[in-house]
Protein backbone atom coordinates (compact mmCIF):
# COMPACT_ATOMS: atom_id res chain seq x y z
CA UNK A 1 0.00 0.00 0.00
CA UNK A 2 2.89 2.33 0.91
CA UNK A 3 4.53 1.85 -2.12
CA UNK A 4 1.30 2.74 -4.14
CA UNK A 5 0.81 5.71 -2.41
CA UNK A 6 4.26 6.90 -2.92
CA UNK A 7 3.80 5.80 -7.03
CA UNK A 8 0.39 7.64 -7.07
CA UNK A 9 2.30 10.81 -5.53
CA UNK A 10 5.04 11.00 -8.11
CA UNK A 11 2.16 10.21 -11.18
CA UNK A 12 0.55 13.48 -9.10
CA UNK A 13 3.54 15.60 -9.03
CA UNK A 14 4.61 14.94 -12.52
CA UNK A 15 1.26 16.01 -14.08
CA UNK A 16 1.53 18.96 -12.00
CA UNK A 17 5.02 19.64 -13.67
CA UNK A 18 3.38 19.02 -17.49
CA UNK A 19 0.85 21.48 -16.72
CA UNK A 20 2.64 24.28 -15.00
CA UNK A 21 4.84 24.35 -17.79
CA UNK A 22 2.05 24.19 -20.34
CA UNK A 23 0.20 26.62 -18.29
CA UNK A 24 3.33 29.31 -18.41
CA UNK A 25 2.83 28.72 -22.48
CA UNK A 26 -0.26 30.37 -22.22
CA UNK A 27 0.36 33.03 -19.81
CA UNK A 28 2.99 34.03 -22.44
CA UNK A 29 0.77 33.86 -25.37
CA UNK A 30 -2.53 35.73 -23.71
CA UNK A 31 0.19 38.34 -22.26
CA UNK A 32 1.15 39.08 -25.69
CA UNK A 33 -2.37 38.82 -27.30
CA UNK A 34 -3.50 41.43 -24.78
CA UNK A 35 -0.54 44.34 -25.25
CA UNK A 36 -1.51 43.58 -28.93
CA UNK A 37 -4.93 44.21 -28.25
CA UNK A 38 -3.83 47.68 -26.21
CA UNK A 39 -1.56 48.40 -29.03
CA UNK A 40 -4.55 48.18 -31.78
CA UNK A 41 -6.85 50.47 -29.10
CA UNK A 42 -4.17 52.97 -29.39
CA UNK A 43 -4.33 53.24 -32.71
CA UNK A 44 -8.09 52.73 -33.27
CA UNK A 45 -8.43 49.41 -34.77
CA UNK A 46 -10.09 48.23 -31.86
CA UNK A 47 -13.53 46.95 -33.72
CA UNK A 48 -11.05 45.00 -36.35
CA UNK A 49 -9.62 43.03 -33.18
CA UNK A 50 -11.20 40.12 -31.76
CA UNK A 51 -10.55 42.01 -28.07
CA UNK A 52 -13.97 40.56 -26.49
CA UNK A 53 -12.36 36.90 -26.06
CA UNK A 54 -12.37 35.99 -22.92
CA UNK A 55 -9.71 34.86 -20.88
CA UNK A 56 -9.36 31.76 -19.14
CA UNK A 57 -9.77 32.22 -15.40
CA UNK A 58 -6.22 32.50 -13.44
CA UNK A 59 -4.50 28.72 -11.61
CA UNK A 60 -7.06 28.50 -8.74
CA UNK A 61 -5.12 26.27 -7.01
CA UNK A 62 -4.90 27.12 -3.38
CA UNK A 63 -2.19 29.50 -2.71
CA UNK A 64 -0.10 27.16 -0.27
CA UNK A 65 3.37 27.82 1.15
CA UNK A 66 3.98 24.03 0.85
CA UNK A 67 2.16 20.79 -0.48
CA UNK A 68 2.93 18.62 2.45
CA UNK A 69 2.35 14.98 0.80
CA UNK A 70 4.02 15.66 -2.19
CA UNK A 71 7.02 13.79 -3.06
CA UNK A 72 10.52 15.43 -4.22
CA UNK A 73 10.94 16.54 -7.97
CA UNK A 74 13.71 15.36 -10.10
CA UNK A 75 15.27 18.95 -9.13
CA UNK A 76 15.68 17.59 -5.77
CA UNK A 77 13.09 19.81 -4.15
CA UNK A 78 9.50 19.78 -2.99
CA UNK A 79 6.62 20.82 -5.40
CA UNK A 80 5.93 24.00 -4.14
CA UNK A 81 2.93 26.46 -4.84
CA UNK A 82 4.00 30.24 -3.72
CA UNK A 83 1.79 33.28 -3.27
CA UNK A 84 2.34 36.11 -5.56
CA UNK A 85 -1.06 37.90 -5.31
CA UNK A 86 1.12 41.36 -4.37
CA UNK A 87 4.17 42.26 -5.48
CA UNK A 88 5.62 42.23 -1.28
CA UNK A 89 4.63 38.16 -1.89
CA UNK A 90 6.79 37.98 -5.07
CA UNK A 91 9.53 39.08 -3.32
CA UNK A 92 9.20 36.76 -0.57
CA UNK A 93 9.11 33.90 -2.99
CA UNK A 94 12.55 35.43 -4.62
CA UNK A 95 13.75 35.30 -1.50
CA UNK A 96 13.02 32.11 0.02
CA UNK A 97 11.85 29.38 -3.29
CA UNK A 98 14.33 26.68 -3.35
CA UNK A 99 15.53 27.09 -6.84
CA UNK A 100 15.77 31.05 -6.55
CA UNK A 101 18.54 32.35 -8.04
CA UNK A 102 18.68 34.56 -5.23
CA UNK A 103 20.64 31.91 -3.63
CA UNK A 104 23.58 31.60 -5.49
CA UNK A 105 24.77 35.68 -5.34
CA UNK A 106 28.15 36.42 -3.39
CA UNK A 107 27.21 37.83 -0.43
CA UNK A 108 28.08 41.16 -1.54
CA UNK A 109 25.93 41.01 -4.81
CA UNK A 110 23.28 39.97 -2.26
CA UNK A 111 23.21 42.46 -0.20
CA UNK A 112 22.68 45.05 -2.82
CA UNK A 113 19.88 43.14 -4.30
CA UNK A 114 17.93 43.36 -0.98
CA UNK A 115 18.49 46.80 -0.57
CA UNK A 116 17.19 47.76 -3.84
CA UNK A 117 14.24 45.37 -3.37
CA UNK A 118 13.51 46.19 0.33
CA UNK A 119 12.56 50.05 -1.13
CA UNK A 120 10.33 48.34 -3.81
CA UNK A 121 8.50 46.42 -0.98
CA UNK A 122 8.32 49.62 0.61
CA UNK A 123 6.75 51.45 -2.53
CA UNK A 124 4.57 48.93 -4.01
CA UNK A 125 5.05 45.81 -1.74
CA UNK A 126 1.08 45.86 -1.16
CA UNK A 127 0.21 46.58 -4.53
CA UNK A 128 -1.48 43.39 -6.24
CA UNK A 129 0.31 42.59 -9.53
CA UNK A 130 -2.46 42.85 -11.29
CA UNK A 131 -2.80 46.40 -10.88
CA UNK A 132 0.35 47.08 -12.38
CA UNK A 133 0.59 48.12 -15.98
CA UNK A 134 3.08 49.77 -18.33
CA UNK A 135 2.15 53.32 -17.41
CA UNK A 136 2.03 52.40 -13.81
CA UNK A 137 5.46 51.40 -14.10
CA UNK A 138 7.09 54.05 -15.82
CA UNK A 139 5.16 56.85 -13.35
CA UNK A 140 6.94 54.92 -10.98
CA UNK A 141 10.04 55.08 -12.70
CA UNK A 142 9.81 58.78 -13.08
CA UNK A 143 9.86 59.21 -9.75
CA UNK A 144 12.51 57.20 -8.61
CA UNK A 145 14.50 59.44 -10.95
CA UNK A 146 13.34 62.68 -10.26
CA UNK A 147 15.87 64.87 -9.82
CA UNK A 148 18.07 63.23 -11.69
CA UNK A 149 18.36 60.14 -10.34
CA UNK A 150 18.89 57.71 -13.35
CA UNK A 151 20.88 55.45 -11.92
CA UNK A 152 18.83 54.81 -8.86
CA UNK A 153 15.31 54.59 -11.30
CA UNK A 154 17.25 51.88 -13.71
CA UNK A 155 18.39 49.70 -10.74
CA UNK A 156 14.79 49.75 -9.30
CA UNK A 157 13.23 48.85 -12.55
CA UNK A 158 15.60 46.43 -13.10
CA UNK A 159 14.78 44.51 -10.11
CA UNK A 160 11.37 44.60 -11.03
CA UNK A 161 12.17 43.06 -14.39
CA UNK A 162 14.49 40.26 -12.27
CA UNK A 163 11.57 39.74 -10.29
CA UNK A 164 8.79 38.90 -12.65
CA UNK A 165 11.00 37.03 -14.80
CA UNK A 166 11.44 34.79 -11.42
CA UNK A 167 7.96 34.63 -11.19
CA UNK A 168 7.28 33.74 -14.88
CA UNK A 169 10.33 31.31 -15.37
CA UNK A 170 10.24 29.80 -11.55
CA UNK A 171 6.73 30.46 -10.44
CA UNK A 172 4.54 29.82 -13.61
CA UNK A 173 2.57 32.67 -12.53
CA UNK A 174 0.18 34.32 -14.64
CA UNK A 175 0.91 38.25 -13.55
CA UNK A 176 4.29 37.58 -13.61
CA UNK A 177 4.24 36.48 -17.14
CA UNK A 178 2.17 39.61 -18.41
CA UNK A 179 4.38 41.93 -16.66
CA UNK A 180 7.61 40.55 -17.98
CA UNK A 181 6.45 40.80 -21.42
CA UNK A 182 4.97 44.66 -20.45
CA UNK A 183 8.49 45.43 -19.23
CA UNK A 184 10.67 43.35 -22.46
CA UNK A 185 8.86 45.92 -24.17
CA UNK A 186 9.59 48.87 -22.16
CA UNK A 187 12.72 51.45 -22.36
CA UNK A 188 14.23 53.60 -19.71
CA UNK A 189 17.02 56.43 -19.85
CA UNK A 190 20.61 55.15 -19.29
CA UNK A 191 22.56 56.41 -16.81
CA UNK A 192 25.38 58.20 -17.97
CA UNK A 193 28.59 56.12 -17.46
CA UNK A 194 31.24 57.59 -14.95
CA UNK A 195 34.22 58.96 -16.10
CA UNK A 196 35.99 60.16 -13.00
CA UNK A 197 39.72 58.91 -12.97
CA UNK A 198 42.33 58.76 -10.53
CA UNK A 199 45.14 60.15 -11.03
CA UNK A 200 49.02 59.60 -9.78
CA UNK A 201 48.37 63.33 -8.59
CA UNK A 202 45.31 62.27 -6.04
CA UNK A 203 47.23 58.77 -4.86
CA UNK A 204 50.11 60.96 -3.97
CA UNK A 205 47.48 63.14 -2.16
CA UNK A 206 45.61 60.30 -0.44
CA UNK A 207 48.61 58.41 0.49
CA UNK A 208 50.34 61.55 2.57
CA UNK A 209 46.89 62.62 4.20
CA UNK A 210 46.56 58.72 5.02
CA UNK A 211 50.48 58.75 6.84
CA UNK A 212 51.17 61.92 7.96
CA UNK A 213 47.40 63.45 9.29
CA UNK A 214 45.89 60.06 10.82
CA UNK A 215 48.33 57.10 10.70
CA UNK A 216 46.66 54.89 9.32
CA UNK A 217 49.24 53.45 6.84
CA UNK A 218 46.96 50.39 5.76
CA UNK A 219 45.18 52.70 3.66
CA UNK A 220 48.15 54.26 1.78
CA UNK A 221 49.65 50.97 1.09
CA UNK A 222 46.08 49.60 0.07
CA UNK A 223 45.51 52.95 -1.97
CA UNK A 224 48.92 51.66 -4.07
CA UNK A 225 47.39 48.33 -4.70
CA UNK A 226 44.23 49.48 -5.91
CA UNK A 227 45.63 52.06 -8.05
CA UNK A 228 49.18 50.43 -9.64
CA UNK A 229 47.55 46.81 -10.46
CA UNK A 230 44.06 48.09 -11.18
CA UNK A 231 42.67 46.14 -8.55
CA UNK A 232 39.09 46.59 -7.09
CA UNK A 233 38.94 47.22 -3.48
CA UNK A 234 37.50 43.64 -2.05
CA UNK A 235 39.56 42.47 -4.42
CA UNK A 236 43.10 43.98 -2.38
CA UNK A 237 40.98 44.45 1.10
CA UNK A 238 38.88 41.56 1.20
CA UNK A 239 35.60 41.47 2.56
CA UNK A 240 34.05 39.70 5.93
CA UNK A 241 30.92 37.47 4.74
CA UNK A 242 29.13 34.65 6.42
CA UNK A 243 30.82 32.26 7.84
CA UNK A 244 28.11 29.94 6.01
CA UNK A 245 29.49 31.31 2.47
CA UNK A 246 31.66 29.15 0.17
CA UNK A 247 35.25 29.72 0.39
CA UNK A 248 38.20 28.83 2.56
CA UNK A 249 39.66 31.06 5.20
CA UNK A 250 41.41 30.41 8.44
CA UNK A 251 40.51 34.62 10.06
CA UNK A 252 37.16 34.27 11.83
CA UNK A 253 35.08 37.08 14.03
CA UNK A 254 31.92 35.98 15.67
CA UNK A 255 29.78 34.24 12.55
CA UNK A 256 31.45 35.75 9.86
CA UNK A 257 35.03 35.03 8.13
CA UNK A 258 37.41 36.77 6.24
CA UNK A 259 37.72 36.17 2.01
CA UNK A 260 38.94 37.46 -0.67
CA UNK A 261 41.86 39.83 0.03
CA UNK A 262 45.08 40.06 -0.23
CA UNK A 263 47.76 37.65 1.76
CA UNK A 264 51.55 37.72 2.81
CA UNK A 265 51.13 34.27 1.00
CA UNK A 266 50.27 35.67 -2.42
CA UNK A 267 53.74 37.48 -2.80
CA UNK A 268 57.00 35.31 -3.11
CA UNK A 269 60.57 35.62 -2.00
CA UNK A 270 60.94 38.09 -6.01
CA UNK A 271 58.12 39.63 -5.13
CA UNK A 272 55.53 38.31 -7.45
CA UNK A 273 52.09 38.50 -6.46
CA UNK A 274 49.89 36.03 -7.62
CA UNK A 275 45.87 36.36 -6.54
CA UNK A 276 42.85 35.19 -7.39
CA UNK A 277 40.34 38.16 -7.99
CA UNK A 278 36.61 38.17 -9.50
CA UNK A 279 35.27 39.99 -12.27
CA UNK A 280 32.85 40.60 -14.42
CA UNK A 281 28.90 39.97 -14.23
CA UNK A 282 28.97 36.69 -13.07
CA UNK A 283 31.34 37.60 -10.91
CA UNK A 284 33.66 34.97 -11.96
CA UNK A 285 37.40 33.94 -10.35
CA UNK A 286 40.67 34.67 -12.55
CA UNK A 287 44.01 34.36 -11.68
CA UNK A 288 46.32 36.94 -11.80
CA UNK A 289 49.96 37.12 -11.62
CA UNK A 290 51.77 40.52 -11.60
CA UNK A 291 55.47 41.41 -10.71
CA UNK A 292 55.61 44.05 -7.82
CA UNK A 293 59.01 45.50 -8.49
CA UNK A 294 57.57 46.96 -11.47
CA UNK A 295 55.29 48.89 -9.16
CA UNK A 296 57.04 51.75 -7.50
CA UNK A 297 53.94 52.80 -5.52
CA UNK A 298 53.63 49.30 -4.20
CA UNK A 299 57.58 48.77 -3.25
CA UNK A 300 57.85 52.40 -1.65
CA UNK A 301 54.62 51.83 0.60
CA UNK A 302 55.85 47.79 1.36
CA UNK A 303 59.04 49.76 2.43
CA UNK A 304 57.74 52.15 4.80
CA UNK A 305 55.78 49.35 7.31
CA UNK A 306 57.83 49.11 9.99
CA UNK A 307 59.82 45.70 11.29
CA UNK A 308 56.44 45.13 13.60
CA UNK A 309 53.82 44.57 10.85
CA UNK A 310 52.78 40.96 10.58
CA UNK A 311 54.33 39.32 7.71
CA UNK A 312 51.69 36.76 7.91
CA UNK A 313 48.02 36.82 6.94
CA UNK A 314 46.45 39.75 5.00
CA UNK A 315 48.34 42.17 4.33
CA UNK A 316 46.35 45.18 4.79
CA UNK A 317 45.14 45.33 8.10
CA UNK A 318 43.05 47.99 10.37
CA UNK A 319 46.12 50.19 11.91
CA UNK A 320 44.00 50.26 15.19
CA UNK A 321 42.81 46.80 15.81
CA UNK A 322 45.02 44.50 14.07
CA UNK A 323 41.73 42.81 12.00
CA UNK A 324 40.92 43.22 8.46
CA UNK A 325 39.14 45.82 7.61
CA UNK A 326 35.20 46.00 6.78
CA UNK A 327 34.50 47.27 3.43
CA UNK A 328 32.06 49.36 4.82
CA UNK A 329 34.38 50.83 7.34
CA UNK A 330 37.38 51.12 4.87
CA UNK A 331 35.73 53.05 2.75
CA UNK A 332 34.25 55.44 5.61
CA UNK A 333 37.76 55.71 6.59
CA UNK A 334 39.15 56.19 3.11
CA UNK A 335 36.64 59.20 2.20
CA UNK A 336 37.74 61.52 5.15
CA UNK A 337 41.82 60.50 3.96
CA UNK A 338 39.85 62.02 -0.01
CA UNK A 339 38.58 64.46 1.80
CA UNK A 340 41.61 65.95 3.83
CA UNK A 341 43.95 65.37 0.72
CA UNK A 342 41.55 67.45 -0.90
CA UNK A 343 40.41 64.50 -3.76
CA UNK A 344 37.04 66.37 -5.47
CA UNK A 345 33.55 64.37 -3.93
CA UNK A 346 33.29 63.07 -7.72
CA UNK A 347 35.79 60.88 -7.33
CA UNK A 348 36.14 57.88 -5.38
CA UNK A 349 37.54 54.86 -4.04
CA UNK A 350 35.96 52.68 -6.94
CA UNK A 351 38.15 55.08 -9.32
CA UNK A 352 41.23 53.84 -8.19
CA UNK A 353 41.15 50.51 -10.84
CA UNK A 354 40.81 53.12 -14.11
CA UNK A 355 44.97 53.93 -14.06
CA UNK A 356 45.61 55.20 -17.82
CA UNK A 357 48.92 52.87 -17.68
CA UNK A 358 49.00 50.39 -15.12
CA UNK A 359 51.40 47.64 -14.10
CA UNK A 360 51.16 44.79 -16.97
CA UNK A 361 49.62 41.40 -15.28
CA UNK A 362 49.88 37.58 -16.70
CA UNK A 363 46.87 34.78 -16.30
CA UNK A 364 49.33 31.49 -15.55
CA UNK A 365 48.38 28.57 -17.43
CA UNK A 366 46.58 26.00 -16.49
CA UNK A 367 43.46 25.75 -14.06
CA UNK A 368 42.55 28.46 -11.85
CA UNK A 369 43.03 27.83 -8.10
CA UNK A 370 41.06 28.45 -5.18
CA UNK A 371 42.69 31.63 -2.88
CA UNK A 372 44.87 29.80 -0.38
CA UNK A 373 45.08 29.79 3.37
Amino acid sequence: MTDLKLSLREVIAAKKAELAEKSAELDRAWAELTELERLAASLNLVDSVASSTPRPPPNSLPLLDHVPSAPDTPTGSATFLWATNTFGMLSDSYRTHPNSPFHKLKHRVRNGYIQIIDKLVADIGDRRLSSLDADEIMRLYNKWAEGGKYAWGHALVGKMRLLFGFGMNVLKDHESTRLSVVMSKMRFKIPEARTERMTLEHVNAIRDAAHRHFGWHSIALAQAFQFELMLKQSDVVGEWVPASEPGLSDIFKGNEKWVRGIRWTNIDENLILRHTIFGGRRHEPKEIEIDLKKAPLVMEELSLLPASHPRTGPVIINDVNGLPWSQNEFRRKWRLVANEAGIPLTVKNMDSGKAEAAIPRTVPSGQIRSEGI
